[in-house]
C-alpha cells in the first residue's frame, strides 16, 4: 500500500514530468487543443482545464476513487473541485505548512472559470506544489505546475504566501 507521502512525491513528480512536454492551448487562449484532449472527460466542453489537469492527476493516484463519475465531472472546475474535496476530507493548509503535492487554489485569478461564484469562494484556479517551499530573496516561494497558466501548462516558482491562495491536502495525499 502507498502512503500518503508516497502518493503526493508521484502526483507532484508526474506533474513536472507533464509540465516539461510543452502542452499548450491551440490555438492560444481557446481552451482547446491538446490540454482539452489529454485531459477532458467524454462530453465535457473547451473551459478552462486547469481543474481537469490536477483532476487527471488524482484519478491516476486513486485519490478520486471515493468520489462517483458526476463529482469527477464537476471537478472540471477548480471552484466546484476545492468544494467536493472538501466534502471528500481534504484538509485546508496554512501557508506556513504547504508541501510537495498538496493543491493550490487562487481566489479572483482570471475570470475563466464558469462556475467560481461567491458561493463556492469566487475560486478561479488550482494547481499542483512540486516541491517545498524555500526562502529566496527574502520571501517564501515553491514550484507550482499550473494548467491553463498562460493557456499553456506551465512549470514555475511562485510566492507560497499569496493573500489570494488556498491550500488543501487530500486525505491520501
Amino acid at each position: 500500500m502507498t502512503s500518503p507521502l508516497e502518493t503526493r512525491l508521484a502526483l507532484s513528480s508526474w506533474a513536472k514530468s507533464e509540465a516539461v512536454k510543452g502542452i499548450s492551448e491551440v490555438p492560444m487562449g481557446s481552451n482547446d487543443g491538446p490540454p482539452f484532449e489529454l485531459y477532458s472527460m467524454p462530453g465535457e466542453q473547451p473551459l478552462s482545464w486547469c481543474a481537469r489537469f490536477v483532476r487527471t492527476g488524482l484519478l491516476l493516484f486513486d485519490a478520486l476513487a471515493k468520489a462517483s463519475l458526476g463529482m469527477r465531472y464537476d471537478m472540471a472546475s477548480a471552484s466546484m473541485m476545492y468544494k467536493h474535496l472538501l466534502v471528500l476530507g481534504a484538509s485546508p493548509v496554512d501557508a506556513s505548512d504547504v508541501h510537495e503535492g498538496d493543491l493550490r487554489f487562487l481566489v479572483g485569478r482570471g475570470g475563466s472559470d464558469p462556475l467560481a461564484s461567491e458561493e463556492a469562494g469566487g475560486i478561479h484556479h488550482v494547481g499542483i506544489v512540486v516541491d517545498d517551499p524555500a526562502v529566496r530573496n527574502g520571501e517564501r516561494v515553491c514550484g507550482f505546475v499550473d494548467g491553463n497558466w498562460g493557456d499553456m501548462l506551465s512549470m514555475h516558482l511562485d510566492k507560497v504566501d499569496r493573500p489570494e491562495a488556498l491550500y488543501l491536502r487530500f486525505p491520501c495525499l
